[in-house]
């Protein structure tokens, strides 16, 4: 379904999750990104066909289950969305432990803007605001794709967190800020 790009890496093994696309824009850019999302085994799927055996079964659609709080895993700045498949049982596992099902999103996101508009370190001797472009386009595009896949499966409403490591930590504290 997804075809290769210079972009993805292919020396990581494909998630065991159904992978998706859906165009984001942030910014007036507007993207192609893979996602994923990552639910804890629900119940077995019927091992009988459903349609004939001569025609293909209907494309999957990206989906939260039901009661399932959603965990919006923001991957590092040299990374992707693969960089969660690590810690999801970790965290599927502590989930039912409490009681609760989590479905980690995990998705590619971008990284667009020019580099000359950035004023690190300048701001900090000038007393100007720093401006970090790829950055703040970065954060935008976070919200874009939450937007967009809210469109398609509801998720807003059922955040229980956002998390990521190095660069995505950093997003969820920026993410932190904004008006709910």
């Amino acid at each position: 379904r997804i075809s290769a790009s210079p972009t993805r890496s292919i020396v990581v093994p494909s998630p065991a999750f159904e992978q998706f696309e859906i165009p984001v824009t942030a910014r007036g850019v507007t993207l192609q990104t893979r996602f994923f999302i990552a639910s804890p085994a629900g119940p077995a799927l019927p091992t009988t066909p459903t349609s004939p055996l001569r025609e293909l079964p209907p494309d999957p659609s990206p989906h939260v289950p039901e009661g399932n709080a959603v965990i919006l895993f923001v991957h590092g700045h040299s990374s992707g969305a693969d960089e969660a498949l690590t810690i999801i049982p970790h965290l599927h596992m502590e989930g039912l432990r409490r009681g609760v099902k989590l479905s980690i999103v995990s998705f590619d996101h971008e990284k667009v803007a020019t580099s000359s508009a950035t004023t690190w370190p300048g701001g900090l001797f000038d007393h100007t605001p720093i401006a970090t472009p790829i950055l703040d386009f970065i954060e935008d595009f976070i919200v874009a794709f939450v937007d967009a896949l809210d469109q398609i499966t509801p998720i807003k409403n059922r955040f229980a967190g956002v998390i990521g490591g190095s660069l995505g930590g950093n997003m969820g504290i920026r993410l932190g800020r904004r008006s709910p």
